[in-house]
């Protein structure tokens, strides 16, 4: 008994209601000395005692739920059972489901056994069944898995200061205020209907149908992230019309993309090559729906194996952002696109078009100290020399960078003498490799200042 009394101390910290939360204590006491009856019905006390709590607050909301509540209410005042009538009642009009309607009628059963003399002794496990049963799926949850609050929120949902501003902390928080009294039942149906928004004439109903599907993403919560996956990913990855829609709670929570369906997951990599051919120039990199922060937001999160169906989006972020000091993000994950990136920098940083070497010369001072946290001292001194060869080659931008000893860069520089220093020969080598490179001139930069 002391490991399940245990356990039911755990669950019942689930119950919010500090009322409901008083007769679950009792009917723990009830169950610690053996009155395994006085339980079953304290605990269904609560549930029921809690259930029409709920079905009263959603009465503000919902005119069938008000008309059930008032009838529930008379009956209780005149001390009359109310039970069975409150679960068909709800049921009929779909406030609950019909498997919480068969759960709350099985609960029934096992108080009214418990309640009158019936011959049967209630034993400990069927106690602790229903002790579980009412919290776990009724007593814990929000307010019933209703469709009305959800219409309630959505018809707010017009107005222009419905998110306040563009911030993810702030669409987050109000997203997990209007979210915290909607059933995780009623999920599918809130962002089924969040999709028809995002399809909205009006670009108000627009942008907040986008916020609130990307401030669901950012809750992290398997619920939401199964509902999004079902509702949104499978139903909509097939249409690039809607990508917008589809890329910040991408972005938001990655694990989205690792989504079962086969079919699915070959139209979201095809989608999101779109993304990268779609969006706007100069659009800020910190833009949730930008593709080389939703590359970085992968990186982060996803292994090297779960990336490997998007490679075709991952080449052609790089191709798009080869010279924006973000695209460093994305070399946390040793893999193909870590190497990819690397080797766009490198050999951009020597090019004979001068356009190009020119403009990694200008952003690599950027580059610098963050660059240098993921980078070998090696692959340090490649890029110095490649650097060496454009100017050598007469590239503006990579002669300033190189004349003045690479002190743009100090932090790369540092790890390219190392690499010099360790060994002299293999750098020697290496320098080779990059036909405008000299060495003796490059080791005299690198050793300039030291």
């Amino acid at each position: 008994m002391g490991a399940g009394l245990t356990d039911m101390e755990e669950l019942s910290a689930r119950v919010a209601d500090p009322g409901m939360a008083d007769y679950v204590r009792e009917a723990m006491t009830c169950y610690s000395v053996g009155a395994n009856r006085a339980c079953i019905v304290l605990t269904c006390n609560a549930l029921f005692e809690d259930l029409r709590q709920k079905v009263r607050v959603l009465s503000s909301v919902s005119s069938d739920a008000k008309k059930i509540s008032d009838d529930i209410e008379l009956l209780a005042q005149d001390q009359k059972p109310y039970e069975s009538t409150l679960v068909d009642r709800l049921a009929s009009k779909s406030i609950i489901t019909t498997l919480q309607s068969q759960r709350l009628k099985q609960l029934i059963d096992h108080r009214n056994k418990a309640a009158h003399p019936s011959g049967l002794h209630a034993s400990a496990e069927e106690a602790r069944f229903v002790f579980f049963e009412a919290i776990d799926k009724f007593l814990s949850a929000p307010i019933l898995s209703s469709t009305q609050h959800v219409d309630l929120l959505l018809q707010r949902m017009a107005g222009a200061n419905y998110f306040p501003d563009r911030s993810v902390t702030n669409i987050n928080a109000v997203v997990a205020a209007e979210v915290r009294e909607i059933h995780p039942l009623t999920y599918p149906y809130l962002i089924l209907k969040l999709v028809q928004l995002c399809k909205s004439i009006s670009a108000d109903i627009q942008r907040n149908g986008r916020f609130f599907l990307t401030g669901m993403a950012g809750l992290n919560q398997e619920a939401i992230r199964e509902a999004l996956d079902k509702h949104l990913i499978v139903k909509e990855a097939h249409d690039l019309l809607m990508w917008e829609t589809l890329a910040a709670p991408l972005a938001v929570d990655p694990r989205l993309l690792l989504t079962s369906d086969g079919a699915t997951k070959l139209r979201l990599a095809k989608l999101l090559v779109h993304i990268v051919a779609s969006t706007e120039s100069g659009l800020a990199v910190t833009i949730l729906r930008h593709p080389l922060h939703l590359l970085n937001q992968m990186t982060s999160e996803l292994s090297t194996a779960e990336l490997l169906p998007f490679h075709e989006f991952a080449d052609a972020v790089i191709e798009a952002y080869w010279h924006n000091p973000q695209i460093v993000g994305s070399l946390k994950k040793s893999g193909r696109i870590r190497s990819k990136i690397m080797e766009a920098l490198i050999s951009r940083a020597g090019s004979s078009t001068y356009d190009v070497a020119n403009r990694l010369a200008r952003a690599i001072p950027e580059f610098d100290a963050e660059l240098s946290t993921y980078i070998s001292d090696e692959e340090a001194f490649r890029l110095l020399s490649s650097i060496q060869q454009a100017a050598n080659w007469g590239a503006w931008g990579a002669s300033a960078v190189q004349s003045d000893t690479y002190n743009q860069i100090p932090t790369l520089k540092k790890k390219a003498f190392e690499f010099m220093q360790l060994d002299e020969v293999a750098a020697e080598a290496i320098a080779k490799e990059y036909s405008g490179a000299d060495f003796d001139g490059l080791k005299a930069q690198l050793s300039s200042g030291r």
